[in-house]
C-alpha cells in the first residue's frame, strides 16, 4: 500500500481511490511476471487462504438473513435473482454458440462473475472440483482487476462531470 501510494502521488493521482487499483496491478504484474519464484508460497498460501476464507464466510453469514432481506426489501432480492437468472442464461447462450465449454466451467466462472473468486473457489472446493479451483480463482480476481479500472474510468470521465453540475 505505501508503494502504490507513492506511485499514485507521483502520476498526480493521490488520495486512498487509487490506491487499490495500483496494489491490484502491482500484484497482477508480479504473479504474471514471476509464477514460479511465487508459486513457492502456494503450499503455506492454501492454508491461509483456507483459513482466511473460513472467517469470511463466517462474518459475512453472522449477519445475513435471506428471511430478513425478503421482510425488508423483497423488490432488492427479486432484482437479484433476475439479474443472476440473466446473466447465467446469456453466459449459456454465448457458451452453447461459441466455445462450448462443459457445464462445470460455465458454472465457475458465473460463480466468479457475480460472487467473486471467494465463492467460486469455495465452490470448487465444496464440488471436490480440485482442477478448477486455481482457474476459479484467476477468473474472479481479473474480473476485479479489470472491473477496478473500468469502474473509475466510468466514474472519473462519465459520473465526476455531473458531481457538480
Amino acid at each position: 500500500c505505501f508503494v502504490s501510494s507513492r506511485i499514485a502521488a507521483a502520476l498526480g493521482q493521490g488520495g486512498e481511490a487509487w490506491t487499490l487499483p495500483i496494489v491490484t496491478a502491482i500484484s497482477v504484474v508480479a504473479a504474471t511476471a514471476f509464477p514460479k519464484r511465487l508459486g513457492a508460497l502456494e503450499k503455506g498460501g492454501n492454508l491461509v487462504a483456507n483459513v482466511l476464507l473460513g472467517f469470511f464466510f463466517a462474518c459475512v453469514g453472522a449477519r445475513g438473513s435471506v428471511a430478513t432481506v425478503m421482510g425488508e426489501a423483497p423488490a432488492l432480492f427479486a432484482y437479484s435473482m433476475v439479474q443472476i437468472a440473466v446473466h447465467f442464461v446469456v453466459l449459456y447462450a454465448l457458451n452453447a454458440a461459441t466455445i462450448k465449454a462443459p457445464l462445470r466451467d460455465l458454472l465457475l466462472a458465473s460463480n466468479a462473475n457475480v460472487g467473486g473468486p471467494t465463492t467460486a473457489v469455495s465452490m470448487a472446493n465444496a464440488r471436490r472440483w480440485e482442477s478448477s479451483k486455481v482457474p476459479a480463482l484467476l477468473v474472479g480476481v481479473f474480473g476485479y482487476a479489470t472491473a477496478t479500472f473500468l469502474s473509475l474510468a466510468l466514474g472519473i470521465r462519465v459520473l465526476k462531470p455531473w458531481a457538480f453540475a
